[in-house]
């Protein structure tokens, strides 16, 4: 589809087949769902799945999202409520509730236009699970640190009424923003970072949903896992970066945690926390030669992260394996873990990992796909036919190449735009989609991405711009 064939902030509802699977064709293989989905000049937002929808939110206010079936179908806009916390340690925000916003940045406090914390940055939106059924997770950020809560909600309707979870007696005093979440065996795992203090990184585990309004989170419903304990994650030391937890993947039901100072992952399915169980807890850092000689980048925002803010902007599992991005001060990396190389046969240790499709010219210990454009690594997803990886190019406009192979490994097991050869990439191959997603440098940053799962197709959703005009998706 030609993206320029659509007005501004809307959508054509018919025209996504919903009997493809990863289209193949470049004029039919992306397609522009909205240019300012929220008609604002929002530059960042969030893309993700809840309940059969897919969710594009929040706008420039933190007040509003929008839904739609992966189709393309049935457009809904969707407000939020949320309550305020009076028990215990309660929310500052001191307006009246419920509050319509979860934040943005140079909101004034105590008014409608902060969280009901006094959240006054973008934090981030996921689906989770519990043990009874899909929840919507939100949490935004706190430029002045002080970050306490996590906010939760069932409903489907709109406006969403949100449930609190006051996380203040498990968070260092430095906490800003969560950072990452992942749902797995009936838990949710929330990884928080910081940018002052001790306590950092943070990593809570959620054994329960909160029941409304709001909980005061006791040790039977969660758990500090102690992350700023691990050897492999806490390694800021006097740095006045954001130090957070910047990934959480799984692979064969355990957690994998990616940070600046390294990776950690759990050696049982439900870990304890690593002061009480170290040996619930490993290190499974690559120690291949190209992850030493590079450093990770961190960063100073603690609100409004993108993809390229973080060292390690995501994990995927596909085929067997566990794929992890990895961003440095020299460029991105892309690693791959077979667990059967070394030691346990399904868990990632540090032997098992190899860079991914290194460049064969310029830097061979970064892959770029021979693109030195290619600056950093944003995108990271699998779906079940492939695996898609993204990078933010200031030059051609933003870039994704996808796997042909079950275990991709080279340059050459991957294809862009109309499975030309990405070893031909970027002379005679364009990215996925063509460079830009057709749109040129109006897109050459990647936002957000989310696989989403029909029961005949999985779509890959995109949000994309180039941090001045409003947001694509």
């Amino acid at each position: 589809m030609d993206a320029g064939s659509m007005d501004a902030g809307s959508m054509d509802a018919g025209s996504m087949d919903a009997g493809r699977t990863d289209a193949g064709a470049d004029a039919g293989e992306i397609l522009t769902v909205f240019i300012d989905p929220f008609g604002d000049g929002t530059t960042g937002t969030f893309v993700f799945g809840y309940r059969g929808k897919v969710y594009v939110g929040p706008n420039r206010s933190g007040a509003q999202a929008v839904r739609f079936d992966p189709s393309g179908a049935d457009l809904e806009n969707v407000s939020f409520a949320f309550t305020r916390d009076v028990t215990g340690h309660v929310s500052a925000n001191a307006s009246p509730p419920p509050y319509p916003s979860i934040g943005t940045s140079g909101c004034t406090a105590n008014t409608p236009a902060c969280g009901p914390d006094n959240e006054n940055g973008r934090g981030l939106f996921f689906e989770t699970q519990f043990a009874d059924a899909g929840w919507l997770g939100v949490a935004g950020a706190k430029s002045s640190a002080g970050m306490s809560y996590a906010y939760f909600t069932s409903e489907t309707g709109t406006p969403l009424n949100f449930s609190y979870v006051d996380l203040s007696a498990l968070l260092g005093a430095g906490t800003r923003e969560l950072s990452s979440a992942q749902s797995l065996g009936g838990r949710t795992y929330l990884g928080f970072g910081g940018t002052a203090g001790s306590k950092r990184p943070s990593l809570v585990v959620l054994l329960v949903p909160p029941a409304a309004p709001g909980i005061d989170a006791s040790a039977a419903q969660a758990i500090d896992l102690g992350a700023d304990l691990m050897p492999g994650l806490n390694m800021g030391g006097a740095s006045t970066n954001n130090i957070m937890v910047d990934a959480i993947g799984s692979l064969n039901d355990r957690l994998y945690l990616g940070a600046f100072g390294g990776w950690m992952r759990s050696t049982v399915s439900n870990p304890r926390s690593f002061g009480a169980g170290p040996a619930d807890w490993a290190g499974c850092t690559p120690s291949v030669a190209a992850y030493a000689v590079k450093t990770s980048t961190t960063t100073t925002l603690g609100a409004d992260l993108e993809p390229a803010d973080r060292a390690v902007p995501g994990f995927a599992s596909y085929g067997g394996r566990l794929y992890a991005a990895r961003n440095t001060t020299t460029g991105p990396q892309l690693w791959g873990c077979n667990p059967a190389t070394t030691a346990s046969a399904t868990e990632c240790d540090p032997g098992d990992w190899y860079l991914v499709a290194p460049n064969t010219t310029g830097d061979l210990q970064l892959t770029q796909f021979n693109d030195p454009a290619n600056t950093k690594i944003t995108l990271l997803r699998a779906s079940t036919t492939h695996l898609y990886v993204g990078f933010n190019n200031l030059v051609r406009g933003a870039v994704v190449l996808r796997s042909l192979a079950l275990t991709p490994s080279t340059r050459a097991d991957f294809t862009g735009a109309s499975d030309c050869a990405a070893t031909q990439y970027p002379a005679t191959c364009r990215g996925f989609g063509g460079n830009g997603f057709g749109s040129g440098l109006l897109v050459n940053r990647i936002i957000d991405s989310v696989i989403f799962s029909a029961p005949t197709t999985d779509y890959l959703f995109v949000v994309a711009g180039n941090g001045v005009a409003a947001a694509r998706v």
